[in-house]
């Protein structure tokens, strides 16, 4: 390195080679000879490899973000469709994102963070189309909300108005109907999601539904429009 320029940079990854006690770049390997300027840069050379990989870190992370999100909500007990809407606007940048797992970056891009973009994407669909928290959810809570269930079918009324907590769900009214019993989750005054137990002996499920997805047994997570 000339003894007037305190900085050079590497000329394939733009990598600072300032205070080295080799001559070879420790980012890329490529050797380069200090009393030789030629064989160095002065200023870093632009690399797009490390671009896309930086980009790509941003991506991995938002997309680990979102999809925490949308566990979270559907968790809960949220209505799908905001999920699905959220996977559909992220497709713009979750495909960018597929298509640079598969790019060679010549090492820039670590083989975990590939891995976890990866996990984000997978966590976001996976989601937004199984609904596997809500499943996970429920299934744990299952008896005892088949416990309440069998109470207030046996009791003569048709609805409960309060609040009623099952573990982290907290259900805004209950309400039976031709022998279904339905757990609301979210919604206004007309309609919302509910959680439905079935009565087996009929295949009516639940009142003017836009949708009804099996949860398990004879429950359905529903929406009442």
């Amino acid at each position: 390195m000339t003894p007037n320029e305190h900085r050079r940079y590497c000329r394939t990854c733009g990598y600072s080679l300032r205070d080295l006690e080799c001559e070879e770049c420790p980012e890329c390997g490529r050797a380069f000879d200090r009393g030789d300027a030629s064989t160095t840069l002065r200023y870093p050379n632009w690399n797009p490899w490390k671009t896309l990989a930086s980009l790509f870190r941003a991506g991995a992370v938002f997309a680990i973000l979102c999809g925490i999100g949308m566990i979270v909500l559907s968790f809960l007990g949220f209505d799908p469709l905001i999920t699905k809407l959220g996977a559909f606007a992220l497709t713009p940048l979750m495909l960018p994102l597929l298509l640079m797992t598969v790019i060679p970056m010549r090492g820039e891009l670590a083989r975990r963070t590939r891995i976890v973009g990866l996990t984000g994407v997978a966590m976001i669909y996976s989601v937004a189309w199984v609904d596997w928290p809500l499943r996970m959810n429920f299934a744990f809570h299952r008896p005892a909300m088949e416990a309440h269930a069998s109470r207030y079918l046996a009791s003569e009324r048709t609805i409960i108005s309060t609040p009623t907590s099952v573990g982290v769900f907290t259900f805004k009214k209950i309400r039976i109907h031709r022998g279904n019993i339905g757990f609301k989750l979210s919604g206004g005054a007309g309609g919302g999601t509910f959680l439905v137990l079935k009565d087996p002996s009929h295949e009516f499920v639940w009142i003017n539904t836009n949708w009804e997805w099996p949860v398990g047994g004879d429950w359905y997570h529903v929406y009442q429009d």
